[in-house]
């Protein structure tokens, strides 16, 4: 099984393939993946509470920046649900 950060790197890819910036995504998806690798979790662990966590707006964030993470993470998920029969 990949790794989620293999995952990543192929959802950009796609996404660039399709006509988005790999910047729109990228930084965030790095954060997360970092959030995940530090709870020494592996994609098929990624559970609902988790991403939850994840997605709860910070003290000092914007709503605009949440919602951009929050958007990248979205993308992630749905990328992960269409590829090789991930179960979340």
């Amino acid at each position: 099984m990949k790794t989620l950060s293999e995952y990543i790197e192929d959802m950009l890819l796609y996404k660039e393939s399709i006509g988005y910036s790999r910047r729109s995504y990228e930084y965030d998806l790095d954060r997360f993946c970092r959030f995940i690798e530090s709870k020494q979790l592996n994609v098929s662990e990624l559970k609902e509470d988790v991403v939850l966590n994840w997605c709860s707006r910070r003290e000092n964030e914007s709503k605009t920046g949440a919602r951009r993470r929050i958007q990248s993470i979205r993308e992630l998920l749905k990328y992960l649900s269409e590829s090789e029969s991930i179960v979340m």
